[in-house]
């Protein structure tokens, strides 16, 4: 609350001593919205990051380089708020901004997006942007947080894949107890062999998905160690 008080004040005094088109009245406007995130005042906080953007625009040349962070704040509140589509477009505004400002785009922008992307379940493409965005950082505190991110995201992978291995081991399992009962081959006639046959491929083709499910969580586990621990998987 603190904050948010000093950055109304701030506002009102570049407002005064620049003008409402400065870039300085986009920046107080900026850092105004950035305090209302903070404080979960989600709407609050997309409306200023959109004024930020339209000063940022108005005070021409100086502002461009400015754009693409108050563009990122827009699609931050909408991921958060669950409106998807204007999250989208929103970052779509901050990469066009950085390329027309040409400016690098920011590890933030591309935490953005991977927010955004994981938001909708899009875990793959959540931790390209987010390795993109390590890569790019040169904060040890900000290569922290997108560490952390890169884990949280890994383990709910591997949550999913664990019940996905959970769910097939009943029907594998029964699965086997039946083709255990097929004890005289024998004395099978061709309609039973061929129910024998399918059962033998059902069992091969369930046992080969836990096996890859497996795989899948071991490479997920190897990643967290590595990130966590800067540990080689």
């Amino acid at each position: 609350e603190a904050a948010l008080r000093k950055w109304i004040e701030v506002h009102a005094y570049c407002r005064i001593l620049y003008g409402d088109d400065s870039v300085e009245v986009a920046r107080a406007l900026f850092h105004l919205a950035t305090s209302y995130l903070r404080l979960h005042r989600i709407e609050l906080a997309v409306t200023r990051f959109h004024e930020a953007a339209q000063k940022a625009d108005d005070a021409g040349p100086a502002g461009l380089p400015h754009k693409p962070v108050m563009w990122e704040g827009v699609a931050v509140c909408f991921t958060k708020l669950g409106k998807y589509p204007e999250a989208q477009e929103a970052l779509d505004q901050a990469f066009q901004a950085a390329a027309f400002a040409g400016v690098e785009v920011s590890p933030s922008l591309l935490v953005a997006k991977a927010e955004l992307l994981c938001s909708q379940e899009k875990f793959e493409q959540g931790l390209e942007a987010l390795i993109s965005a390590l890569e790019k950082s040169t904060d040890p505190g900000q290569q922290s947080r997108i560490k952390s991110g890169l884990c949280k995201i890994r383990i709910s992978q591997i949550n999913v894949l664990q019940r996905m291995h959970n769910d097939l081991q009943p029907t594998l399992s029964y699965a086997r107890k039946v083709k255990s009962d097929f004890t005289d081959i024998s004395s099978l006639d061709s309609s039973q062999l061929v129910k024998l046959r399918r059962l033998n491929d059902d069992i091969a083709e369930m046992s080969a998905k836990q096996e890859k499910l497996l795989a899948a969580m071991r490479n997920a586990a190897s990643n967290v160690v590595e990130w966590l621990y800067g540990l080689p998987g």
